[in-house]
């Protein structure tokens, strides 16, 4: 199953050195297979351009917790992207998880409220904050076709998109009934 249930700390300071990141969690992988030389290249080349884009998410490598218990080191994009409702402009938080066989299935996202805001679920976000990627990723999954470089930053763009349409967050009350300052 692909609901995330919590991450646990690296015992390392993360980096952003994309060489770094893929020599470690390539050294963890139990299988071989499950990161065959093209996938390496393809999604180091897809993060590249993703970091590049869309600066405001960083890559690293953490701990996924899967619903089952098991745990696997994956690399996860993490900040915000920016949407814009209501003529305003706000930053919505996610963590964009790439499963070890990736790109053949699809990244597991997450938006990831702040403290002062609350999950709003729409059309493409559960009430769990797990973002359904099949109305978005536009690319087959296959083991023989490779998306484009771009389509974490297109995934991105289109989350951005959908998001601006239906905020999936919103500012948590504060005790006197008023809303907090946090953006969506």
């Amino acid at each position: 199953s692909l609901t995330h249930t919590h991450t646990l700390s690296l015992s390392h300071t993360p980096t952003r050195s994309h060489s770094h990141i893929f020599s470690h969690i390539t050294s963890h992988i139990t299988s071989p297979s499950l990161l065959p030389a093209f996938s390496h290249r393809f999604v180091r080349s897809a993060l590249t351009e993703l970091e590049k884009e869309i600066p405001s998410l960083e890559t690293n490598v953490d701990t996924f917790t899967f619903n089952d218990g098991q745990e696997e080191l994956l690399l996860v994009a993490r900040g915000t992207i920016p949407i814009e409702y209501n003529r305003s402009r706000y930053n919505t938080p996610i963590s964009l998880w790439l499963m070890a066989d990736f790109p053949k299935s699809f990244p597991a996202v997450w938006v990831k409220p702040t403290q002062s805001m609350d999950i709003w679920p729409t059309n493409i976000v559960d009430s769990n904050g797990f973002v359904t990627l099949l109305q978005l990723w536009p690319y087959p999954i296959s083991s023989s076709i490779l998306p484009p470089n771009n389509c974490l930053v297109r995934l991105v763009r289109e989350m951005g998109r959908r998001f601006s349409a239906e905020p999936p967050l919103f500012a948590r009350l504060t005790p006197s009934g008023a809303s907090s300052s946090s953006s969506s």
